[in-house]
């Protein structure tokens, strides 16, 4: 029973531990002050434009290009929410964020059978997926009391 177990939690151990210190540092960084903030911005930005130019890498320029929107608008949108609105709001949006996906992760480990692209993530499946968003409203829901 506990090979079985391990076989189907591949890892676990390890992405809760890199999870909740990432979560750890964000929260951080969220709330103590902007410069940090902006700091792990700054950081997400140059991960998430290198990889767009890793998958990119075939195609014309102007694809390219279009990394600068995919990278350019969701750090625009969460310096304006913490800063025109305050920090509970992005705690916010980060809450449904992470509760959307541990809820997948789990729902598609428990009740995965049919999968959802298989030739792009071989392991995303439609109950994941419907788990994920039921978790996504219920933590939306929940937190709307307190921003």
């Amino acid at each position: 029973m506990e090979n079985e177990t391990a076989n189907k939690w591949p890892q676990l151990r390890v992405r809760l531990i890199y999870g909740t210190l990432a979560g750890l540092i964000t929260l951080f960084c969220v709330i103590y002050s902007p410069l940090s903030f902006y700091a792990l911005l700054l950081l997400g930005a140059l991960l998430m434009y290198g990889e767009w130019m890793e998958l990119t890498k075939p195609f014309p320029l102007l694809n390219r290009l279009g990394g600068i929107v995919y990278v350019g608008v969701p750090v625009w949108s969460l310096i304006a929410l913490r800063d025109i609105a305050s920090f509970t709001y992005v705690l916010h949006l980060l809450s449904m964020v992470w509760a959307t996906d541990i809820g997948a992760y789990f729902g598609g480990k428990q009740l995965g059978k049919h999968h959802l692209a298989p030739a792009i993530s071989p392991n995303k499946t439609f109950e994941g997926l419907g788990v994920g968003v039921l978790m996504a409203a219920l933590c939306g829901g929940m937190g709307s009391f307190y921003v």
